[in-house]
């Protein structure tokens, strides 16, 4: 038996090998170290040699230094290995990167040795027959300004939350030698920079990934990836000098996805592609000062937590990391999903190969809207929905017609997201922008999932506050989620579930109620807490030299938001919608507690709203159903009462209320509660029939 490594199909076959050379061990395993250590590199093949790399390249049977005993590691070092022996397949590449935070709260452009193409806003003069920078100014350096007398924080923050460490050939990254120049005509084009942060362009390259957790050993996982710049900051010249970055699990770089909880929770644990987001709007690397300024770094995955929290489920999962190239600090990251065909394949099931993307247009596109999958099919499919909600404002009293659209989009998950960016308000750059819609198209729904909302928890004009008065409702960009919404809300049966959401999310301790809110808002800003001590050093002087931005200038703007933003939000919101007739004019019946835990023996009291029309009925079920009908009707099984009623929970988890008088209906009171210590179990008996 052989191994043929090149398949040839309908052609002789290629050449074969004898077998397979063992995985390379390293002794010490990737993190981080304060003192010299000895690493010894093993393979299980008899015979078998072993070459390294301390530079990103990859080694091969041809390159590198030939291992001859442990290797002395006392500095900052990517250590890349393989195995190989003649007539065999060689081992895959291995990759450790091993950390001397006190190597690496000294870095400069003097640790960079190797040749790179010059970049960034501040970027020298280049050497034009070389590509070669001159003059550089490119920013390579963690600020001695910031680290000197806080050393010891830093370190702190930079083992605070888990480590990405990407490592690749040096020319793939920084482009240290340029492409061979080409010709159109008689013109000869410039050599272009090889490296990915050089050029912009989406060029994916091979990568290695790596991903520890100072807090947790075990929470580590590496794998070969292919990585590309990502992001429309990053492919303009230069916006911003810290670029996102997408990894990708495929072939021919490694794995074909990733199998790892890397969130935790109920966040799905395979992923095909990861973004490690730097940020843009409201960072210290931005080239607006007010942006600067006001930089809050977080608003973008609270607004992913907050359609999260509404709806359980939809919007990306994120957590911030610290970033390195090739061992060089490259600051904090948010490390979140992209809403995809997997990610939604993910959560909602199905074939992820059946799934359409669609995603706000790029500025080239004619209309709103693009295929990320599903090709133009998709963007037809999704035309199909824009029209018939089109219809449904036209004729807003026909019952079928809204069920046309019902059948084609998840109106509560539609409506969270919806209420969720509401709140939000962001009205720089959304609905027209950052938004992903995905479907199962044999038979799925249309689900939105929030995107890039930086602009989120906006400045007040004058740059002075943050400003909780903003107002989305008048919203309607064309063939985007505020013009659907403005076409079904004129359908009185979809204008009752935006207010029963309305109920849901923004009273009774909803998720966006003011404590509820913040305490999202706060989670992140505890996570980077101490994390944003590196992101100072690393980027907190790249556009202001001479008076970097802090970890005080992080607080004090969060700070701000607090006080600002969430004390008046929800109440604005509600009344915001209140004004644009969204709400319906019945008040909600009240109850003494609005679900959650509570002790065996607990009673509930339901009872009509303040201020209740006379005559007005409390109307509610027990048993987990809606209490009104579609079109209005009274469900079977429905309780009615003219005053308080006292309910056991013992025997009713789950009570559905509204307010019904004169044919009008109140949003809906959906509680449900739970035992904080369940009846005792007692198993007494045990059926067993297999197959």
């Amino acid at each position: 038996t052989a191994f043929i490594p090149t398949p040839s199909p309908g052609a002789p076959n290629g050449a074969a090998t004898a077998g397979f050379v063992g995985d390379t061990h390293f002794s010490v395993d990737r993190g981080f170290f304060d003192a010299p250590f000895a690493v010894a590199i093993t393979t299980t093949t008899p015979g078998a040699s072993i070459r390294y790399t301390t530079d990103g390249s990859l080694p091969s049977d041809t390159l590198g230094t030939l291992y001859t005993g442990p290797i002395t590691v006392s500095t900052t070092t990517t250590l890349r290995a393989v195995a190989y022996l003649a007539g065999y397949t060689p081992s895959n590449v291995d990759t450790q990167t091993y950390l001397f935070l006190d190597d690496v709260l000294t870095q400069s452009a003097a640790d960079v040795t190797q040749p790179y193409a010059t970049w960034g806003h501040d970027k020298g003069d280049a050497d034009t027959t070389s590509g070669y920078n001159l003059d550089d100014e490119s920013d390579w350096e963690l600020d001695p300004q910031i680290v000197t007398g806080n050393q010891a924080a830093i370190k702190a923050g930079l083992t605070a939350i888990p480590t990405v460490s990407l490592v690749m050939d040096w020319d793939d990254l920084f482009g240290g030698a340029p492409q061979p120049g080409t010709f159109a005509g008689t013109t000869t084009v410039a050599p272009q920079p090889q490296g990915i942060y050089i050029h912009g362009s989406s060029s994916e390259r091979y990568a290695s990934l790596e991903y520890f957790n100072p807090a947790s050993p075990t929470d580590t996982f590496h794998l070969d990836v292919g990585v590309e710049t990502q992001g429309h900051s990053s492919t303009l010249r230069w916006n911003s000098d810290k670029l996102s970055l997408q990894v990708k699990f495929k072939a021919p770089y490694g794995p074909s996805e990733l199998n790892y909880p890397v969130f935790g929770g109920a966040a799905a644990t395979e992923y095909d592609t990861l973004i490690l987001d730097a940020g843009y709007n409201y960072h210290w690397h931005h080239a607006n000062a007010q942006q600067r300024d006001y930089a809050r770094f977080v608003t973008d995955q609270v607004l992913s937590d907050l359609q999260n929290a509404a709806s359980g489920e939809g919007a990306p999962n994120g957590k911030y990391v610290h970033l390195y190239l090739n061992g060089l600090y490259w600051g904090l990251y948010n490390l979140h999903e992209r809403p995809d065909e997997s990610f939604a394949a993910a959560y909602y099931g199905g074939d992820k190969d059946n799934y359409d993307v669609i995603k706000h247009a790029n500025q080239d596109v004619a209309h709103e809207y693009t295929w990320v999958e599903g090709g133009v099919a998709a963007e037809q499919r999704f035309a199909t929905l824009l029209n018939d909600t089109q219809a449904v404002q036209n004729n807003p009293t026909s019952s079928s017609l809204y069920e046309t659209v019902r059948a084609q989009l998840d109106i509560d998950q539609y409506i969270d997201y919806m209420i969720a960016h509401y709140y939000g308000g962001n009205a720089a750059d959304w609905s027209h922008n950052n938004w992903y819609a995905t479907r199962d198209r044999t038979g799925g729904l249309w689900r939105f999932h929030a995107w890039d909302q930086e602009h989120a928890i906006p400045t007040a004009d004058n740059g002075d506050a943050f400003d909780q008065n903003v107002n989305l409702t008048g919203k309607d960009d064309a063939e985007a989620p505020t013009a659907i919404h403005k076409n079904l809300i004129a359908n009185a049966e979809y204008r009752l579930r935006f207010a029963d959401r309305a109920q849901a999310l923004l009273r009774n301790d909803g998720a966006l109620t003011p404590a509820a809110a913040q305490a999202v808002y706060q989670a992140r800003i505890d996570e980077i807490n101490q994390a944003i001590l590196g992101e100072s050093a690393r980027w907190g002087d790249n556009r202001n030299e001479t008076d970097p931005y802090t970890r005080a200038d992080f607080l004090a703007v969060n700070n701000a938001v607090i006080a600002d933003y969430f004390p008046g939000r929800t109440a604005t919101t509600l009344a915001q919608f209140q004004t644009a007739g969204w709400l319906v004019a019945l008040a909600a019946p009240t109850l003494t507690q609005y679900g959650g835990e509570v002790a065996a023996g607990f009673d509930v009291t339901l009872a009509l709203p303040a201020g209740a029309p006379i005559g007005a009925q409390l109307v509610y079920t027990l048993d987990g159903t809606d209490p009104r009908l579609a079109g209005g009707g009274l469900a079977p099984g429905a309780l009615t009462a003219t005053g308080p009623v006292v309910i056991d929970i013992a025997t009713a988890m789950r009570v559905q209320s509204r307010v019904l008088s004169a044919g009008d209906w109140s949003a809906v009171i959906d509680a449900t509660f739970t035992l904080a210590q369940p009846p005792a179990l007692c198993v007494v008996e045990v059926h067993y029939n297999p197959p």
